[in-house]
């Protein structure tokens, strides 16, 4: 086993997840047959009126996470849509969904990153990253789908995001099953905590579709269960190679 000297711990995360963003980017490459093309360096002012006034709450989060840590955007016409946590920079794929919801997607994916967070595939073990790694996605995809609804509300046509029949499923089941026993039982909810609830059953059918395989990545097109699968394998094996705590 090759050894780096004493690197510290963050550095070798820091550095496996370069090695697997850049393998990823080789992937998005080679499914494409050239890079990428970028079209904009920072957010167009179209879509950051969309983020601050028409896309609610999550809206503004978003761009609150990008002021607070910096985050650099870059749009273009391929690749899918992430966030490359060595570059701190959020990649919108404009042929993948409206921007607008995949900047709140992606943002997501930065405020757990810059929070501390973030899945560490050296502390955990593979299943328990993968669970880890999908919660994440959940909430990437359940604040897309709110901001959405928000669009929407302003009247900005926005297409379905992939899984918004999924959420909106599982929030009226546990909305309406919950009324209705609470009723029975003489114990009325108030409607936020009929939306909270509503909100958890929308989560959970959201963080089971993620199980299932049937979503796949973007940028890989694998199913996430496998994406996550490999990105913990690409990081172990790296770390076997060159990388050693002290």
């Amino acid at each position: 086993m090759a050894k780096v000297g004493r690197l510290a711990e963050m550095g070798i995360f820091r550095a496996t997840k370069s090695f697997f963003r850049d393998s990823e980017s080789q992937a998005a490459k080679a499914a494409t047959g050239a890079e990428p093309k970028v079209i904009a360096n920072s957010i167009p002012p179209k879509y950051e009126r969309e983020l601050t006034r028409f896309a609610g709450p999550q809206g503004r989060a978003a761009m609150d996470t990008l002021e607070k840590y910096d985050v650099k955007v870059i749009f273009r016409e391929g690749g899918g849509s992430m966030f490359d946590y060595t570059k701190n920079t959020i990649y919108v794929d404009v042929k993948h969904g409206h921007p607008t919801i995949q900047l709140i997607h992606e943002a997501t994916h930065s405020r757990w990153s810059h929070e501390g967070r973030h899945a560490d595939p050296l502390k955990l073990g593979q299943d328990d990253y993968i669970k880890q790694s999908l919660d994440e996605e959940t909430d990437a995809t359940v604040n897309e789908i709110k901001g959405l609804l928000e669009l929407r509300k302003n009247g900005i046509k926005v297409p379905d995001s992939l899984l918004h029949s999924h959420y909106v499923y599982g929030y009226k089941k546990s909305y309406r099953w919950n009324k209705r026993i609470a009723k029975s039982q003489g114990k009325p909810l108030t409607l936020a905590e009929l939306e909270r609830l509503g909100d958890a059953g929308g989560r959970d059918a959201v963080n089971a579709a993620y199980h299932s395989g049937a979503i796949r990545a973007s940028t890989t097109n694998t199913p996430y269960p496998q994406y996550y699968g490999d990105l913990w394998d690409a990081r172990q094996a790296w770390y076997r190679q060159y990388g050693q705590m002290s």
